[in-house]
């Protein structure tokens, strides 16, 4: 993580912080916000999101249009 990221990251918790009506507190080193940082991302948030990111039919009508492009054009 560089500087520059680990300042944004500060930012968020801060910002996170306010929003939740929270006390912030800074990390003091900076292996605590890497530790923090990579916790942002699960499997069960990953599978979250693919779940609510599109509905299922829609995926399927989009990804059998890229397959039919894909074969028109092989068959050129």
């Amino acid at each position: 993580m560089t500087d520059e990221e680990a300042v944004f990251w500060e930012k968020v918790r801060e910002a996170h912080a306010a929003i939740n009506g929270t006390r912030y507190k800074p990390f003091v080193k900076r292996e605590q916000l890497v530790r923090w940082y990579n916790r942002l991302h699960t499997d069960s948030a990953e599978y979250k999101l693919y779940g609510n990111g599109i509905a299922l039919p829609c995926a399927v009508y989009v990804l059998c249009g890229i397959a039919q492009e894909l074969s028109e054009e092989e068959n050129k």
